[in-house]
């Protein structure tokens, strides 16, 4: 360092100070996940069969449709082609879905960061017909604040978050059981 000079923690000090106000720091109020019994991010991704998937053609709130479509739950599940926890998660969710009637629930697989030519080679072999969506830039897995494979988020008819778990466990499969019998017992019960 010559005479005169800023030492260079002088430089990493205002660098920090900098990227701090600048919006570019982490933001931990930024960092939470959907709460429970609040409204689920809206979004639309492709599917690997070409359609499109918009969440707000499941579940939520229609305003102006003359024909209101019918609503219901939508499970999320987030995953990688490379999680050996996913792989084992998939055809759990796939059959506890099964119980239920096709008009009630939808279950989707939103698969993160990763290129569809790899999605489509991992799932072509599959034995079940769900939308697979790609999420090649993980931009719905942010707004969902997805950090760990897989992730499951149950969503009910209105488009309120009731289930928000991370991991292939036993109790997160029993609380997703749960809750959806709840949901399909309350929208069987408001038909009637």
């Amino acid at each position: 360092m010559k005479i005169g000079e800023p030492p260079l923690s002088a430089f990493v000090c205002l660098y920090l100070c900098w990227l701090a106000n600048s919006g570019w720091a982490i933001n931990a109020k930024s960092q939470e996940i959907p709460k429970i019994g609040q409204p689920a991010p809206t979004f639309f991704l492709p599917q690997l069969d070409g359609n499109k998937f918009y969440l707000s053609d499941y579940c939520g709130r229609q305003e102006n449709e003359a024909k209101p479509k019918p609503r219901k739950t939508v499970v999320l599940n987030f995953l990688t082609t490379y999680c050996k926890f996913c792989k084992q998660e998939i055809p759990v969710l796939n059959s506890l879905v099964n119980k239920f009637p096709q008009d009630s629930i939808v279950l989707a697989f939103v698969d993160v960061g990763e290129k569809k030519d790899t999605v489509e080679a991992h799932f072509k072999d599959k034995s079940f017909n769900r939308p697979v969506l790609i999420d090649q830039f993980s931009a719905v897995a942010d707004k969902y604040k997805v950090k760990n494979f897989p992730t499951t988020v149950v969503i009910d008819t209105l488009g309120i978050v009731r289930f928000y778990g991370c991991g292939y466990t036993h109790k997160n499969i029993i609380k997703i059981k749960n809750i959806l019998n709840i949901l399909f017992n309350r929208a069987r019960a408001i038909k009637k």
